[in-house]
């Protein structure tokens, strides 16, 4: 038998969770921290829900860096990872979190729209992808976590760039799964269903949405951004090394059940 562990399993290791401000993002940022990572809590502009996350990150009494940068400029992010270097010598847990999804039919959206959905939602994940693995190869371990979306999968009218974005996502972790994990990087994604986060429920449709939804998730109600920050942190533990190219649903059951017609 094992020995019960005497530490926190992201003892030590440190994160940079983009997206961090609110929702998902943030809960992530302070379950990784409550499991002892510092964690670098990125936004596209510094604000108080940034200052916010950080502060429930040095709460829990871990390091905290905020980190600014527009995912969708290469420079950007250039300059976040150059940041982080320099504070903290890098980070070993990468979760992809940020990420836009306006909802219109294709033909509404300028191309401008649509090139800014993929830059921020696939090519700038991409590009702190490839950022990140410099350090984690550097030391021969790490977790990449990518937060894509049960329409990477399935669908309803008004997602096309959004569902090619995560389609590609999920795409992106099978392939860095078989690239960097002989090096000891684990890439995998969870695949998101509906989330009760800030934004969702300061719809003014969000209650009546909120109930038309039961009848499509089998166990009859959204999901927390905690729930998805539990299975985050899962991934990131040291323990879960064998998980690698996965792309995890959290959905309630959604993606399982066969609508009537």
């Amino acid at each position: 038998m094992s020995e019960a562990r005497n530490v926190l399993p992201m003892a030590g290791k440190r994160a940079l969770v983009t997206g961090a401000s609110t929702g998902i993002g943030r809960a992530i940022a302070l379950a990784l921290a409550e499991a002892g990572a510092d964690v670098a809590v990125h936004d596209r502009t510094r604000g108080e829900g940034t200052e916010a996350t950080a502060a429930g990150v040095r709460e829990a009494g871990r390091r905290a860096l905020t980190l600014e940068a527009d995912l969708a400029d290469p420079r950007h992010i250039a300059g976040m990872f150059e940041r982080l270097r320099a504070e903290w010598g890098g980070a070993d847990i990468l979760v992809n979190n940020a990420g836009i999804s306006p909802a219109k039919h294709l033909g509404e959206f300028t191309a401008d729209e649509v090139l800014a959905v993929i830059a921020v939602n696939l090519s700038g994940a991409l590009l702190c992808a490839r950022e990140v693995l410099r350090d984690m190869a550097a030391g021969g371990w790490g977790r990449i976590i990518n937060i894509s979306s049960v329409h990477s999968l399935a669908n309803n009218p008004g997602r096309v760039p959004y569902a090619a974005s995560k389609g590609g996502l999920n795409a992106m972790t099978r392939a860095l799964a078989v690239e960097y994990g002989p090096l000891g990087i684990c890439t995998n994604s969870l695949v998101v269903g509906a989330i009760a986060t800030e934004r969702t429920l300061e719809d003014p449709l969000a209650p009546q949405r909120l109930e038309e939804w039961k009848a499509a998730i089998p166990v009859g109600r959204w999901g927390t951004p905690e729930e998805i920050a539990r299975l985050a942190v899962f991934l990131a533990d040291p323990l879960s090394g064998f998980i690698n190219g996965a792309c995890l649903a959290i959905d309630g059951g959604n993606l399982s059940l066969v609508p009537h017609p």
